[in-house]
């Protein structure tokens, strides 16, 4: 992978790699926007190209949360709603006590 400082470049090369390694038909990166409120589509390979910085989905709400969950789920990953009304470095202690206590 080449460097790049442009950043829909690096995201090309990234997805371009991801699909690769892992025989994707289809790998997308979607980023969040700085009020944690929706993520936008920022590369992708294997959908359409035209919908790229167009598909936002709201974060926490119907079927986004739904297939986080899904997903996650699936891929033996924890899918944790953190509690943002407190420090990050709490709500992280309160899951790992919590997590613990399940194993």
């Amino acid at each position: 992978m080449s460097r790049s400082h442009d950043l829909d470049e690096t995201l090309a090369n990234v997805i371009d790699l991801v699909a690769k390694r892992l025989d994707a038909d289809v790998c997308s990166i979607y980023l969040c926007d700085a009020n944690l409120q929706h993520l936008t589509l920022s590369a992708t390979n294997g959908l359409e190209p035209g919908s790229v910085q167009k598909v936002r989905l709201a974060i926490g709400e119907g079927p986004t949360r739904d297939y986080l969950r899904r997903e996650c789920h699936q891929s033996g990953v924890d899918y944790v709603e953190l509690d943002t009304s407190m420090p990050f470095d709490r709500a992280l202690m309160e899951y790992l006590i919590s997590r613990k206590a399940r194993c």
